[in-house]
C-alpha cells in the first residue's frame, strides 16, 4: 500500500495545478476568480487516498463545489465523465488518460504540463 499524502505534498501538487489551469475551469472555460472553485480528483481519494492520488495529473480546478457547477456536473454524471477522461478507475494512469477540456483532448502529467492529445479518443 502506498504512503499517505502529506500535507506538503498536496500543497505541492495543488500549486503546480492552479499555475498549470490558471483561473480557469478546465471544463466550461469560465473564470473561477470571483466564484467557488474546487480541484477535482480524477481517480477519487476514496481509492485509497494515497501520495499517488495527490498528483498534478490526477488534480484538475473546475468551477463549483462537488455539488454544483462543473464539478458537481462530474459527480452527477459520472459514466459520462468518465467516458471524457473527468472520472478515472482504480487502475487508470492519470498521465497516460487524455482528458476533454473547454480547449479540447489533453494530456497531463504531473510537472505541470497540459499537452493536446491528437490520438483516438471517445465523447
Amino acid at each position: 500500500m502506498s504512503p499517505k499524502a502529506t500535507r506538503a505534498v498536496q500543497e505541492a501538487a495543488r500549486r503546480i495545478v492552479r499555475e498549470r489551469d490558471g483561473h480557469l475551469c478546465q471544463m466550461c472555460g469560465a473564470s473561477v476568480l470571483n466564484i467557488p472553485s474546487s480541484v477535482h480528483h480524477r481517480r477519487r481519494r476514496g481509492m485509497g487516498g494515497s501520495a499517488l492520488l495527490e498528483r498534478a495529473s490526477n488534480l484538475v480546478r473546475l468551477c463549483g463545489d462537488g455539488v454544483r457547477g462543473c464539478h458537481g456536473f462530474v459527480e452527477s454524471n459520472r459514466t459520462h465523465a468518465g467516458e471524457i477522461g473527468w472520472l478515472l478507475g482504480f487502475l487508470d494512469n492519470p498521465e497516460s488518460t487524455p482528458l476533454l477540456c473547454f480547449d479540447g483532448w489533453h494530456l497531463l502529467d504531473d510537472s505541470g504540463n497540459r499537452v493536446p492529445y491528437i490520438g483516438e479518443a471517445s465523447g
